[in-house]
């Protein structure tokens, strides 16, 4: 159950970084290396790491900086994302809804 949370958790951290304008175009490949950064895995073994490799939008390595160089040979600069130490965590886009509110108006009768 744990690992299924984590895998979640992770494709929602895909999602949450992809949103943040990574554009894909000619020159980019489908493989992107992230690297130098505090990755919080939601992975009790193995909490944080330091580096993750996505490739067609499925992670292929999470790890260390040293793993995830392997990966790097033959990408483009526009491939490797070096996180200098920044956080990463899994998490949900919302458009700013108050839930409370949405509940309420879900619940009106509109006829």
């Amino acid at each position: 159950m744990k690992r299924i949370i984590a895998i979640i958790l992770a494709f929602m951290m895909v999602l949450s970084l992809t949103a943040c304008g990574i554009q894909k175009d000619a020159e980019v490949s489908d493989i992107r290396v992230y690297k130098n950064g505090k990755i919080y895995t939601a992975n009790t073994e193995r909490e944080y790491v330091t580096a993750f490799v996505i490739e067609n939008g499925k992670f292929i390595y999470v790890g260390d900086d040293e793993g995830a160089a392997s990966y790097e040979k033959g990408l483009s600069a526009k491939n490797i994302v070096d996180l200098n130490g920044a956080s990463v965590t899994p998490g949900l886009i919302e458009g700013h809804t108050h839930f409370s509110f949405m509940a309420v108006m879900h619940s009106l009768d509109y006829e």
